[in-house]
């Protein structure tokens, strides 16, 4: 191996090899974890490089961050609480009102863990359990839950604590709905435009139940139902579903694969999400949007 540690990344107006996979390659499209990558290791040191491999059709890697689901309830959470003073706070310490205090994560047994990111060693004591259920309330106020505790934790009474509270210069939030609208604007933000005035009021995501999310997509007249097992995958790509479900809609509707038909121009919704997509003619001019197939009438 090269001592120049870049010398195995090849430019982008270089061919591939012929011996690397293309992205479809090396991505399934029903599987979003993180070990979907290809990697060069570095025979001295041990260091693992990364290497990135472009479909021919679409670079694709620069947009997964923008499009996958990520921990919306978390960051949520962690936007609530940050620039808050609580008890036993120092009212003149700048981290006490940073928006990098504190860090959330989904242990993934029904529980969040709130720690303070100042801490470079995290103690059983330091680690803050909340139930996961609660983050899912709309109407919960995350920063009055944690005034209380730290409260609790400093032997305040509980009529202390509220006396505190009242005191406080600024208005609690809920937590409202962070999962329905990380999928809005993500789909408002990355999904394929098909009118001219781009996604504008084009998504609304509503919670069904316990187990499904309903996403409606006005500018195509379609009603998507979504597993809410998906949106606890960081690496989601909700983009990638909608464009996928889409399709499957489409199929439906018009009975045949609509890009075996040159005319319909469907195809071009798919760049780069569809495998074998390269063997299909692109005509923008003459492409229908699928605006046109109405599964419920709109105007």
């Amino acid at each position: 191996m090269s001592d120049d540690p870049l010398s195995g990344l090849q430019d982008d107006d270089d061919e591939p090899e012929d011996d690397l996979p293309d992205l479809e390659s090396v991505s399934d499209d029903d599987e979003y974890g993180t070990d979907n990558r290809v990697t060069t290791d570095d025979e001295d040191s041990g260091d693992r490089m990364r290497v990135y491999i472009y479909s021919n059709n679409r670079i694709w890697e620069r947009q997964q961050s923008e499009t996958r689901i990520r921990n919306p309830i978390a960051d949520r959470a962690r936007e609530l609480l940050s620039g808050i003073c609580y008890p036993g706070d120092d009212p003149d310490s700048l981290h006490t009102y940073m928006d990098t205090r504190f860090l959330v994560y989904d242990l993934k047994d029904g529980r969040h863990m709130i720690v303070e990111s100042e801490r470079d060693v995290v103690r059983p004591e330091d680690r803050i359990m909340i139930e996961t259920h609660l983050l899912m309330d709309p109407t919960f106020r995350i920063d009055r839950w944690y005034w209380a505790l730290r409260g609790e934790s400093l032997g305040f009474t509980a009529t202390e604590i509220q006396t505190l509270e009242r005191d406080r210069n600024w208005t609690s939030a809920l937590m409202g709905n962070p999962v329905e609208e990380r999928i809005v604007t993500r789909l408002r933000d990355h999904a394929l435009p098909i009118l001219e005035r781009g996604n504008v009021n084009r998504f609304e995501c509503d919670r069904k139940d316990d187990t499904t999310f309903l996403i409606f997509d006005y500018h195509l007249g379609i009603r998507l139902e979504l597993p809410s097992s998906k949106t606890a995958i960081p690496d989601f790509d909700i983009v990638h579903w909608h464009a996928k479900e889409v399709f499957r809609s489409c199929l439906t509707l018009l009975g045949h694969d609509p890009l075996e038909d040159d005319d319909t121009g469907i195809g071009s919704l798919f760049d780069g999400h569809v495998s074998g997509s390269d063997s299909v003619q692109r005509d923008t001019a003459n492409d229908l949007p699928c605006n046109a197939i109405r599964v419920k009438g709109t105007n």
